[in-house]
């Protein structure tokens, strides 16, 4: 299970996924992240730092936002926690070759 909460500043975005993110839900968190993205919006950050799972399809789903943002001359931030267990994953992803990867102490 998976909640996403968004928020707009000016023109940045903020997207924490909370919980759990698998192929059972990342086509509804896609759409939700997709849907928060205005066009006035230069920059995207993930909070991921609640995000306890985060399986193939969700991967793939930042990968997806980077490309996208990418296309659009915007940026993708993600904040990841240095202890989150996700971390070394994505890591290994090569996903901070396409996002930045903002590191935040855990808990």
């Amino acid at each position: 299970m998976v909640r996403v909460e968004v928020e707009e500043h000016e023109d940045r975005c903020l997207i924490r996924l909370h919980g759990e993110v698998d192929m059972s839900n990342a086509p509804a968190v896609w759409s939700k992240m997709i849907g928060a993205i205005s066009d006035t919006v230069s920059a995207v950050t993930v909070d991921l730092s609640p995000t306890r799972y985060l399986d193939s399809s969700g991967v793939r789903l930042l990968f997806q936002l980077a490309d996208l943002l990418g296309a659009r001359r915007r940026d993708l931030i993600l904040v990841i926690p240095e202890d989150a267990p996700i971390r070394h994953a994505l890591e290994l992803t090569g996903l901070p070759g396409v996002a930045r990867v903002l590191s935040v102490a855990g808990d």
